[in-house]
């Protein structure tokens, strides 16, 4: 099976993303996918990011070394 027939039939399982997802589809994609931590998300009414901002003059070390900096998410992203 094709990877892009794998990706209609999790595409499928999803009704309306905006409402969540099935909890088998969000553990999937929260495994694949680097996660981000920002301090500040700005979207506009039709809710596109407009500008998400983080801090990285933390002082944690602990809290910079669980986090990918967001220079490096692929632009997909």
């Amino acid at each position: 099976m094709g990877i892009k027939k794998i990706i209609n039939q999790l595409e499928a399982c999803v009704e309306n993303p905006t409402t969540g997802l099935p909890e088998d589809v969000f553990l999937f994609v929260s495994r694949i996918t680097p996660l981000v931590n920002v301090d500040l998300l700005i979207k506009n009414e039709l809710n596109h990011t407009l500008l998400t901002w983080r801090d990285e003059d933390r002082k944690s070390t602990r809290l910079n070394s669980s986090h990918i900096p967001l220079s490096r998410m692929p632009s997909s992203a």
